[in-house]
């Protein structure tokens, strides 16, 4: 048993079982914040920056989504991880930034207004000195389902057809057959609630759920993207401003693809990795559906199927950390790719790209 899970099993969860889950959950809460607040002060410490070019923003109580890239400019790129001030919102913006980019989960008004609220202050106060603000926290609505769909439809690029859930969709349907997806309008990952609904009694069972709150649900058609050997394939291309770079090909044996149910043999690491080093057809394309989106930073999962692409979603903060165990070793170009070219939107875009020595 590691430390770490030692100490949760002797310390924390008999203290969790002794107060009780709804005193826990604040005092985790601060804790949280108190912790990674020490912390962010240790970094700018550690790095000495007086004169700090970028800000980067976390919420209180979580961790730095893109840590593990921190990591990687303090081994690769230290004058640039010099330029960096860590902080938590809300906070005093230092006067020498000339780029904030707030590391929040998509969408921020919908899930936390309180958060937005602060972001909107932090990017107000960024227009009156002339900063640069990536992913403004109004664009990241566009990540909402029918938002986005909309929007990567008016960009050329195919998505399943997807309705808004209202109180009559249960007589109307929004004419989408069976097998249909249903998931929350926004939110990623299993925290997205994707269902896929197969059967009348699968309908009916999320339906006794849904109705109760219909407006926070998406319907959308089933897209069978199973390949000739029975697997499914879902693939993701990585942007940073202009500069792309094919992160990863998953094959997997479920129509919901996820990592940990990835197939691993010698014939599928050939193919991720013939994709993964390939020229990238679709650049041009994916690149300009990020401009449509408002998104500086953008991750398109994707399929294919007879009728070429199917885009499933473009997130604006996507997971970027190294793939573990055998995965992560062979892909280990193309991650250190993705993290030089998101150090090179923020060089370029701060203002900073000169102080390299």
């Amino acid at each position: 048993m590691s430390a770490a899970a030692l100490v949760r099993r002797v310390v924390i969860e008999p203290v969790k079982q002794l107060v009780g889950a709804r005193r826990w959950a604040p005092w985790r809460k601060r804790y949280q914040a108190l912790r990674h607040g020490m912390a962010d002060r240790a970094q700018n410490r550690r790095w000495c920056v007086p004169s700090p070019r970028i800000l980067i923003l976390s919420e209180p109580g979580e961790r730095h989504a893109y840590g593990h890239f921190l990591d990687w400019l303090a081994r690769e790129r230290p004058w640039m991880r010099s330029q960096i001030y860590l902080d938590r919102i809300p906070c005093r913006m230092p006067r020498s930034i000339s780029l904030l980019h707030a590391w929040v989960q998509d969408p921020v008004a919908e899930r936390a207004p309180h958060i937005h609220a602060r972001l909107v202050e932090l990017e107000a106060e960024c227009a009156r000195r002339g900063a640069r603000v990536v992913h403004p926290s109004e664009v990241l609505s566009n990540t909402k389902r029918d938002v986005l769909f909309e929007r990567l439809a008016q960009a050329n690029l195919r998505t399943p057809r997807a309705v808004l859930v209202d109180a009559d969709f249960h007589a109307h349907r929004g004419r989408l057959p069976l097998p249909m997806l249903v998931r929350r309008r926004w939110g990623h990952g299993r925290g997205g609630g994707l269902r896929r609904l197969d059967t009348e009694a699968a309908f009916e069972s999320w339906w006794a759920d849904a109705r109760t709150d219909p407006a926070s649900w998406v319907a959308s058609e089933y897209v069978d993207v199973r390949s000739p050997d029975g697997l499914y394939r879902k693939y993701r291309y990585f942007i940073a401003g202009s500069r792309g770079t094919p992160r990863h090909l998953i094959v997997s044996p479920n129509w919901e693809v996820r990592p940990q149910d990835r197939v691993r043999t010698q014939a599928t690491r050939e193919e991720e990795l013939a994709f993964v080093t390939a020229p990238f057809p679709h650049h041009a394309l994916f690149d300009a559906a990020r401009v449509a989106l408002g998104f500086e930073i953008a991750a398109f999962d994707f399929s294919y199927d007879a009728n070429g692409v199917v885009v499933w979603e473009v997130n604006p903060y996507p997971d970027l950390s190294r793939p573990k165990r055998e995965v992560g070793e062979y892909l280990a170009a193309t991650v250190e790719k993705s993290y030089a070219n998101l150090a090179d939107f923020y060089a370029e875009s701060s203002g900073c790209a000169s102080t390299e020595p």
